[in-house]
């Protein structure tokens, strides 16, 4: 090979060399840039995940409190219902053949006042595996913020869906409570109005029954004052 020739390939290589050193130096500033851009991603996957946790907590405490109305409600419901009992243990009359349209009644509403028992019953069952499942939620979301490097983000949202979906759970059965209680409120009002009304005609009955025996007396003491009337009629004309 020739010496211009050599020269030639000589001067590529430096500039080759060159061109490299320039990646070099352009590519180590950028390696700094991408260890912050880690540490920013992972920065913003920590705060998306703590307001995960956050959020499951907050949707934890109005979940109980939703609980608690609920319970509130249902012992004010099992309230109406044993007075609702009570009146209709207390209006049964002694003699069951002393008002048989009555005892009717009493035992048609005895049949109904089972079917609320039972729906309340089941209310309470129902309720009681939510709080169950309330207090599973709880202590895997207090898990989750001692301990947030166990919980990936999907899991932090199966809390949050099903704690979401107990709220639901909640409402419906508040729903139901509310629809007894005015049921409740009503029948005891009806009741007592029944009960009044039924007080009533039997107090008009008794007194009609008191003023035919009178009426019956009067007629009784008139026939005898008749038979004797002509004696004394004969006595004051002698």
């Amino acid at each position: 090979m020739k010496e211009p020739e050599i020269l030639a390939v000589k001067a590529n290589l430096e500039k080759r060399d060159e061109a490299i050193d320039g990646i070099n130096l352009e590519i180590d500033p950028l390696s700094g840039d991408g260890e912050d851009l880690d540490r920013d991603v992972d920065k913003l996957l920590e705060d998306a995940k703590n307001k995960q946790i956050e959020r499951a907590s907050d949707l934890i405490d109005d979940l109980t409190k939703q609980l608690a109305d609920l319970d509130e409600l249902k012992g004010n419901c099992q309230e109406d219902l044993d007075k609702y009992r009570d009146l209709i243990r207390d209006a049964k009359p002694v003699d069951h053949r002393e008002d048989p349209t009555l005892m009717g009644i009493l035992r048609q509403l005895d049949k109904e006042a089972a079917g609320i028992d039972s729906s309340l019953r089941d209310i309470e069952h129902k309720a009681k595996d939510i709080h169950k499942k309330r207090d599973e939620a709880k202590a895997q979301v207090d898990d989750a913020f001692n301990h947030p490097e166990k919980f990936s983000p999907q899991k932090l949202d199966e809390i949050i869906a099903g704690v979401e979906d107990q709220q639901d759970k909640v409402g419906a059965l508040n729903d139901r409570l509310s629809e007894i209680e005015a049921d409740l409120h009503k029948r005891i009002d009806d009741l007592k109005k029944l009960l009044e009304n039924m007080r009533r005609k039997k107090l008009i009955n008794e007194a009609f029954a008191q003023a035919v025996d009178q009426t019956k007396d009067d007629l009784s003491t008139l026939k005898d004052l008749l038979k004797k009337l002509p004696d004394h009629i004969k006595a004051m004309l002698s």
